[in-house]
């Protein structure tokens, strides 16, 4: 009798046995998430929590910052946008992403989404006091 027609069966059963308490791999990420992992993670961490006093916190000021006056604008113009390698399209959805991710359901069903044509355009005009266009943003006045 051979090896494998004797112990065949057992190693299948014990390979299975093995993997049947393990989780499934995880689902591959999204490009848009992948590229939010490669450019963003770094100042705004994984969890979108930012750097206090720094780094804007995605999970609760990007809603704030997307839907206020000058809001939108702003948030296209800061450096991670407009000194992006990425293409347009690529970052319209990063944005999305993370206006998705952090915000939920209902701030991506109240901010339109981010275009390329706007990423494209903002480029031609970045924004080079964020700190104090993020504070009139985020006091409601208008920092175009």
């Amino acid at each position: 009798m051979s090896l494998l027609r004797r112990f065949g069966p057992g190693l299948v059963a014990l390979a299975l046995g093995a993997c049947a308490g393990h989780p499934a791999a995880e689902p591959p990420l999204s490009v848009a998430r992948q590229d939010y992992y490669l450019h963003c993670l770094g100042c705004h961490g994984e969890d979108g929590a930012g750097l206090a006093g720094q780094v804007p916190d995605l999970r609760t000021d990007l809603a704030r910052l997307a839907s206020a006056p000058g809001g939108r604008a702003y948030v296209l113009r800061v450096p991670g946008v407009t000194q992006s390698n990425l293409a347009p399209d690529r970052v319209a959805d990063v944005l999305n992403y993370t206006v998705r991710e952090f915000g939920g359901a209902e701030v991506a069903r109240r901010i339109a989404p981010f275009t390329a044509a706007e990423v494209a355009e903002a480029r031609a005009a970045p924004l080079l006091e964020i700190t104090t266009t993020r504070a009139r943003v985020i006091a409601g006045s208008d920092a175009r």
